[in-house]
């Protein structure tokens, strides 16, 4: 975390996150974890994410160091607990979206970019953090509301949904 570069990155994405997402801990009660940093020796993987949590659930907002992606996951911190057929440890955003509107509301990847470009343009999403993490967060609250009160019965719908 010592690079200038990736600092600066991570700096300003613990700041947009906690302003965008501050309603998990107004709202549902999580509580919010301090940003981790990973493999910052390797630029292409270099990934920042910060993660709330109640007993129930843990939701990351992660994003790679060079900007090529940007993801929420909800995780199921008692996932052992469920019976064996129906545990599911996480699901991403875009899958809870694709559930909750069978397929019609587009994730905010494919918003971004044509049907034939399955990346981000370069350096759009550094230029871009603020509007994508408040994107994030609109469809966060608007499509896992179950999630963050902490239902994660509809987890094994969700995950058998994307197979």
């Amino acid at each position: 975390m010592d690079d200038p570069h990736y600092s600066a990155i991570i700096s300003e994405f613990e700041l947009r996150v906690r302003e965008e997402f501050a309603y998990l801990e107004v709202e549902f009660g999580f509580n919010a974890r301090p940003p981790r940093a990973r493999d910052l020796d390797e630029p292409r993987d270099a990934v920042v994410s910060i993660r709330y949590e109640t007993d129930a659930v843990s939701i990351e907002i992660g994003m790679s160091l060079t900007g090529d992606g940007i993801a929420v996951n909800f995780k199921n911190k008692n996932w052992r607990d469920a019976p064996r057929g129906q545990r599911v440890k996480w699901v991403s955003l875009d899958s809870v979206i694709a559930f909750r509107t069978d397929g019609a509301a587009k994730t905010l990847l494919h918003e971004l970019t044509s049907s034939r470009h399955k990346y981000w343009p370069h350096g759009f999403l550094l230029k871009q953090m603020e509007w994508a993490i408040r994107t994030l967060a609109t469809r966060t609250k608007q499509h896992a509301i179950e999630i963050l009160r902490g239902d994660l019965t509809s987890l094994a719908n969700i995950a058998g949904n994307n197979e």
